[in-house]
């Protein structure tokens, strides 16, 4: 599935070891999911998939939009030392 991205906030933290990142994908057809969503964040941006995690997912109907952030951590590691649970299951 092919998207465009437009990114909101792009800004690094230090003290968690992680980039934060807010963006707006545009898409055609039906309403990627997560794992789409997040493979395409990962070609676009160069990391490894088990180091990041989608947050905050709203899809806008009917215009082809989902907002969403990301936040992508140094390595796995500093992924499982900062972020509950529930997030790590839901990537």
């Amino acid at each position: 599935m092919a998207m465009d991205f437009h990114f909101l906030r792009y800004e690094r933290n230090e003290e968690k070891c992680r980039t934060e990142i807010d963006f707006v994908a545009k898409y055609t057809g039906p309403v990627p999911s997560r794992n789409e969503l997040l493979g395409q964040l990962s070609i676009y941006y160069s990391f490894p998939e088990d180091a990041a995690v989608l947050d905050r997912l709203q899809s806008r109907v009917g215009r082809g939009e989902v907002r969403g952030s990301l936040r992508v951590y140094k390595d796995a590691e500093s992924l499982k030392r900062f972020e509950r649970t529930e997030r790590k299951r839901r990537r």
